[in-house]
C-alpha cells in the first residue's frame, strides 16, 4: 500500500482514538489485539510494577504490521493520565506509520538498539542520522508541531531529550553530546525544509 501524507494523518488519528478508547476501559489483564486493519496495527497492554515511569509507550514495525506496546505501572490508567499521554501516543503512531511506509522500500539499518538505549554515543548518532529514522522523526515532529502550535525547533528539543539523557547517564561528555546534536539538527532541519516547505523552524 502506497501511503500519502493525508492518508497517514487520517490513519494516525484513527489509530490513536482507538488506543485511547481501549485504554479508558483497560484494567488488570494483558490485552493483545488487532485494532486497525487498513494497515495492520496491533495493540499490546500490560502491567509492570518495575517500570520507572507510570506508563511507557513504544512502537515496533515490521513489513507485516505495526505494534504499539503500552506498559502501565498500575492496574489501570486514570483518565487524567490519558489526556496527558494522548499526544505521545499520536506521535509514536505517526512515527511507526512512517516506518511502515518505508518498509515497502527497505533501507539498511546498521545500529544496535540496546546500545542506543544505554547511551552509546556512536550508536545514538548512527541511529538519529539513519535515513529512515530522519524521515520518521522529522515527519513526527512536523505534525506534532502543527497540532501543538509550536515551532519545529521547540518540538525537536523535546523529542531529543531522551537521547541526551541516555548519553548523560552513560557519562558522555557535554562536548561530544553537543557535537552529535549539532549534526542531527543540521540533517533533520534540512530534510524538514525539503519535505515540508511550509515548516516553521523557529
Amino acid at each position: 500500500m502506497i501511503l500519502i501524507e493525508s492518508q497517514q494523518e487520517v490513519m494516525s488519528r484513527e489509530v490513536t482514538h482507538k488506543i485511547i478508547d481501549i485504554l479508558k476501559h483497560w484494567k488488570d489483564d494483558d490485552f493483545v489485539g488487532m485494532i486497525y486493519h487498513q494497515i495492520p496495527v496491533e495493540l499490546l497492554i500490560r502491567q509492570d510494577n518495575n517500570i520507572p515511569t507510570f506508563i511507557r509507550i513504544i512502537g515496533e514495525t515490521t513489513p507485516e504490521s505495526i505494534s504499539i506496546i503500552v506498559t502501565s505501572k498500575n492496574d489501570h490508567i486514570p483518565l487524567i493520565h490519558l489526556s496527558k499521554i494522548s499526544e505521545k501516543i499520536s506521535s509514536i503512531v505517526r512515527h511507526e506509520i512512517e516506518h511502515y511506509k518505508q518498509l515497502q522500500q527497505p533501507l539498511e539499518s546498521t545500529y544496535d538498539t540496546q546500545k542506543i538505549f544505554s547511551g552509546d554515543p556512536h550508536e545514538v548518532e548512527q541511529y538519529l542520522l539513519n535515513e529512515s529514522e530522519v524521515e520518521a522523526f522529522v515527519s513526527e515532529i512536523y505534525y506534532t508541531s502543527k497540532k501543538q502550535h509550536k515551532s519545529f525547533n521547540e518540538v525537536f528539543k523535546e523529542r531529543i531529550k531522551p537521547f541526551i539523557q541516555s548519553m548523560l547517564n552513560n557519562n558522555v561528555s557535554q562536548i561530544e553530546i553537543k557535537n552529535i546534536l549539532s549534526k542531527v539538527k543540521q540533517v533533520w532541519f534540512k530534510y524538514a525544509m525539503k519535505r515540508f516547505p511550509n515548516v516553521i523552524l523557529q
